[in-house]
């Protein structure tokens, strides 16, 4: 009966572990998932299952492979087989991943238990690695399945290597197969391939470990296969004149990890090396590698401590591939709490051994103790992933002024229809220098901003500035500028450059229906039928406009329904005109909206002198406020909309026109000092 209490504790870990992540099933697929869900390729068209293998990671699969240094088909793969399965959706993708974690404890619970670790040490490390802070980013953040699924068939692969006598012959093929996946899965399982030799028992002579070479093998063949399919290989080096910056950026970035695995509970989500090259880091770095140093000395040359090796390596060699990763240019989050999953089992490990060396009775309340002091921060961390703009919200939190985040959680706003926020951050930005990467972001964004307030000169200079754009950019600003083209009235500049994207990108939607927006707003009828019936062969059920339709509805339109469908095909010649046959234009709001067409055609001179005229029309204190609102509501401009408040207010003092007084200077600047600098920085 004994024997069965450990099974009953390890199903309670897992029974615990399910109740502490079962909310998060509710949350919004944020940053990279929201854009696979969204503009994936492998997801969105009906893509045969081995085109997983057949493209790069992230941008790989938004069509754009040059860009994409990962090589990871076979998490592609469980996305898409999960969509003929059952469909995606946020839920049943987190549902996975957490079948997936909940795997992977029972393999961390069976692989302890080959060392002939106590039970009490092995549902120990087992609790402590299912409650880490560590954790949530790899459950809850669904593109982390990556790391979870390398673990996972590593911990395969080691359990078939120690049981293989039990096993017999079949034994290491199938953790050659483990492995596989494993690499698969993630490239950093090459970092598992040191630790397979150390999970031979002792004494083992070199021709007893000749299905060591499989492994090594595998990892050359996924190397040059990663080359042919990606035609890239990893991120790129940063380079340095100064010699000393290597070291001491290892030092500090080791001290950042080697804190992390320590203190778990304070660790944030994710951290930036500029931050972490302190005294204080490097201090602590180089205390680390010297301890790491001095114990496995002592672990590997003194006899009967074998059961310290596997973990104290766990521990150290996955430290190196993340502490390699910032040096690279990857952008822009290179140090992440996330990426020490695999190191903390080994820590945990370790420590669950240390504390097989106090009181008996002590040890599970040492365990419960760690448990509840690992709760709060891992709820804590669960619950950012909640939705997009909690997420960046609370990362510029702990990261106060990087220029990073404010662009991300901009970015967010701008998403969610919030331009005054995004606008507003943007507008208040701290004056530190952002990475070039970053500063090119940034001003895109600010371009997206501007063409939204119908500022179109102002946004073609930023996206001059931001040139040249990196692959993931250039479409989306080759659509803003047919956009812009479009408003102004240059149609045939705008049907050029769509039918040119189309040319490059036949696979996305987007530029087939912008050019059928723009050829139906120019009453092209014929030429918008060529464009579905091409679409069709491209896109398939994907293509939703249905142009014969479209043009028996516009026959029978009233002026007003024409002037409407005009507005939105971007034809704002033909709605103004249609306008001045419909309206005599003789109240405020009638102004307003003749101007409203006016800035969106980009008429802004024209525009800003029909308001002027509305306000000699009507030059009470509440048409003022309502020119304000009209800026601010309707233009996204706060700093056009905060006088014609000021005006309203010296007429009349009306407290919600001093709310809104003091909301558009905070949104323009007036109340506090502000820089904007985001300096390129190779």
């Amino acid at each position: 009966m004994r024997r069965w209490i450990p099974l009953r504790l390890l199903f309670i870990v897992l029974a615990g572990t399910t109740v502490l992540y079962l909310p998060t099933l509710k949350y919004e697929a944020i940053w990279d998932t929201r854009d696979f869900l969204r503009q994936s390729i492998l997801l969105n068209q009906d893509r045969p299952l081995t085109d997983a293998f057949a493209g790069g990671y992230i941008y790989g699969q938004m069509g754009v492979s040059g860009q994409s240094i990962y090589y990871r088909p076979l998490v592609n793969f469980t996305f898409m087989l999960e969509k003929r399965l059952w469909g995606l959706s946020p839920r049943t993708l987190r549902r996975t991943n957490l079948f997936i974690f909940l795997t992977l404890l029972i393999l961390v619970f069976a692989v302890l238990r080959t060392w002939n670790m106590k039970w009490s040490s092995v549902l120990g490390a087992t609790a402590l690695f299912a409650v880490s802070p560590i954790i949530p980013g790899n459950v809850v953040w669904i593109v982390g399945r990556g790391d979870l699924m390398m673990l996972m068939w590593g911990l395969l692969t080691i359990l078939l290597l120690r049981r293989k006598k039990r096993l017999g012959p079949w034994a290491v093929p199938a953790a050659w197969l483990a492995f596989i996946l494993a690499i698969l899965s993630k490239e950093t399982a090459l970092f598992l391939i040191p630790l397979f030799f150390l999970s031979d028992p002792p004494g083992l002579g070199w021709k007893q470990r000749y299905h060591h070479l499989g492994f090594i093998f595998t990892g050359g063949v996924f190397l040059a296969i990663k080359h042919l399919v990606l035609k890239i290989g990893s991120p790129a080096l940063l380079l340095s004149t100064a010699i000393l910056d290597y070291p001491m950026r290892g030092l500090a970035v080791t001290g950042h990890y080697a804190q992390t695995l320590l203190l778990p509970f304070r660790a944030p989500l994710f951290n930036f090396v500029s931050e972490v090259e302190t005294p204080f880091h490097i201090l602590f770095g180089t205390l680390a590698i010297l301890s790491l140093l001095a114990f496995a000395v002592w672990a590997f040359r003194s006899p009967g401590r074998e059961a310290l090796r596997f973990p104290l390596a766990l521990t150290g060699i996955f430290l190196l591939p993340f502490v390699l990763l910032s040096f690279t240019s990857m952008w822009p989050f290179r140090l992440s709490t996330r990426y020490m999953m695999t190191a903390s089992l080994g820590f945990f490990w370790l420590l669950t051994l240390a504390l097989e060396k106090i009181p008996r009775r002590v040890r599970p309340l040492a365990i419960i103790a760690l448990i509840l002091l690992f709760l709060p921060a891992t709820l804590f961390h669960s619950q950012t992933h909640g939705d997009e703009l909690t997420y960046w919200s609370r990362a510029l939190n702990a990261h106060p002024g990087n220029p990073t985040l404010i662009l991300k959680l901009a970015e967010t706003h701008y998403m969610q229809k919030n331009d005054l926020e995004a606008y507003a951050l943007l507008k208040h930005g701290t004056g530190w220098h952002g990475r070039r990467l970053t500063a090119t972001h940034w001003r895109f964004l600010q371009a997206k901003l501007e063409a939204g307030r119908f500022k179109y000169s102002a946004a073609l200079t930023l996206m001059d500035a931001a040139a040249p754009l990196p692959p993931s950019l250039r479409f989306q600003s080759e659509l803003l500028r047919a956009r812009i083209d479009a408003s102004m009235g240059n149609f045939r500049n705008a049907e050029t450059r769509l039918r040119d994207l189309i040319r490059k990108t036949p696979q996305r939607p987007e530029p087939h229906a912008r050019l059928h927006l723009l050829l139906t707003g120019l009453k092209e009828w014929e030429s918008a039928e060529q464009l579905e019936i091409q679409a069709r062969r491209c896109l398939g059920s994907r293509v939703t406009w249905r142009t014969s339709e479209m043009r028996m509805r516009f026959s029978r339109f009233s002026p007003p329904e024409r002037m409407r469908f005009f507005i939105q095909h971007l034809n704002f010649p033909e709605a103004l005109e249609t306008l001045r046959k419909i309206s005599p234009l003789e109240s405020l709001e009638d102004q307003l909206f003749l101007a409203w067409i006016h800035f969106q055609a980009g008429r802004e001179a024209d525009a800003n002198e029909r308001v002027q005229q509305a306000a000699i029309l009507f030059p009470s204190p509440h048409a003022r406020a309502r020119i304000g609102q009209f800026y601010l509501e309707h233009l996204n401009r706060p700093e056009d909309a905060l006088p014609w408040y000021r005006r309203a207010l010296d007429q009349n003092e009306k407290p919600e026109w001093q709310e809104s007084l003091q909301r558009l200077k905070q949104l323009v600047g007036e109340t506090e000092q502000v820089t904007i600098s985001v300096t390129e920085i190779p």
